[in-house]
């Protein structure tokens, strides 16, 4: 729902400390299969086997904005498309219906038979496009955890501006 919704539709809200839960363990599955790192986006500049869909905004994309982390280059992977993760949302900030996502994804040319890679600046957005995915019925890929906070503070790897 989102909290903008939730706030829009008077729900309950608490406020003040929050009360500490009990400690305890839980077992994991890490699936090394939906994780790239910096050497599998490499490879798959020569590869082309994924489709890289970045989660940032066009302008950041493209390069024609500055990055938010001083010192840091701008632009994208090369051979990545562009999908801002707010497209995804409503006005409402809550995520689009199944069909509109799967159109969305579609015009990019991301569809059933897609390898999709999820990134971002840093690997949280683009854990929506992730969602976004798996909301549409589409193939949810990988995400590259390093994303451009790791791609773009790098000096020795290739990005394209098309600013």
């Amino acid at each position: 729902m989102g909290l903008p919704k939730w706030r829009a539709e008077s729900r309950k809200l608490e406020s003040g400390p929050a009360e500490l839960k009990p400690t305890g363990s839980f077992p994991t599955n890490f699936q090394a299969a939906m994780v790239r790192n910096r050497a599998d986006i490499e490879q798959n500049l020569n590869t082309k086997g994924e489709i890289v869909v970045d989660a940032r905004s066009n302008a950041r994309f493209t390069g024609e904005a500055a990055e938010p982390r001083q010192g840091m280059r701008s632009g994208h992977v090369p051979g990545a498309i562009s999908l801002p993760f707010s497209d995804l949302l409503r006005s409402n900030q809550t995520m689009h219906d199944p069909a509109t996502l799967l159109t969305l994804f579609e015009a990019r040319g991301v569809g059933a038979s897609a390898k999709p890679v999820t990134m971002c600046g840093s690997g949280v957005t683009g854990a929506v496009l992730t969602l976004g995915l798996a909301r549409a019925g589409l193939p949810i890929g990988a995400l590259y955890d390093g994303s451009w906070a790791e791609w773009g503070g790098a000096t020795d790897t290739p990005i394209e501006r098309t600013a």
